[in-house]
């Protein structure tokens, strides 16, 4: 989808075996401070060329995209900003895409790399998907990402890598510094689909405050 939320680019096209819908699903895996250095962090928000983009959205029927206005006719513009990322932009961030691309062997299998700055907890992703799957890195303060309505909070230096379910960035107003997202779009081997029914979560996910409440009411319920 996009300029929606954690990405900037629309994801490319790969053979049938590999866009099937149901194939291309996967669990979620998290790595907790896979690649942590403030200097990530300084060095993207600084460098790049931020844009402000329309906000989108999908029709459910058809898939077809479309821009979103507001009450006055206007056209409503996505609240954080975003960019492409380009090798050597930050060095600093160039160690942990090669970190990525070495563990998961993606390097020449990706769709784009973007960026997404998200100046304080008032800037927000709606709910999106992508046609392919996603390597998620989070950079500066705790923000919380939404995977099939599930919330994760993600650290800075946290990796998280998903499939094609919907995900999403909430406002969380208490928030006053910034975080950026760096979305990898790849598409999968055919080893990494062997695997995309297996359960692949840290055991060192740290739960969100919405969670946590979330569980407590469950279990007065």
């Amino acid at each position: 989808t996009g300029s929606m939320g954690d990405t900037t680019i629309e994801a490319g096209k790969a053979d049938d075996a590999v866009t099937d819908v149901v194939a291309r699903w996967r669990d979620v895996e998290v790595f907790r401070k896979f690649h942590a250095d403030p200097a990530i962090y300084e060095e993207v928000t600084s460098r790049a060329t931020w844009d402000t983009t329309a906000a989108r959205g999908r029709e459910f029927t058809t898939g077809a995209q479309y821009v979103k206005y507001n009450k006055e006719g206007k056209m409503r513009l996505q609240s954080n900003v975003v960019s492409r990322y380009q090798q050597g932009l930050s060095p600093a961030l160039d160690k942990a895409l090669q970190k990525l691309f070495a563990m998961y062997g993606i390097e020449g299998r990706t769709a784009g790399i973007g960026l997404n700055w998200y100046r304080d907890g008032t800037a927000d992703a709606p709910a999106h998907r992508h046609d392919c799957w996603t390597a998620l890195f989070s950079f500066g303060s705790e923000r919380i990402l939404t995977i099939d309505k599930k919330p994760l909070l993600l650290l800075d230096g946290d990796l998280v890598i998903f499939g094609t379910q919907t995900h999403g960035v909430p406002l969380m107003p208490e928030v006053s510094d910034g975080r950026i997202s760096v979305p990898v779009f790849f598409y999968p081997n055919h080893l990494q689909m062997r695997k995309q029914w297996k359960t692949l979560t840290d055991d060192t996910i740290l739960k969100s405050r919405e969670l946590i409440s979330m569980e407590k009411d469950k279990r007065l319920a």
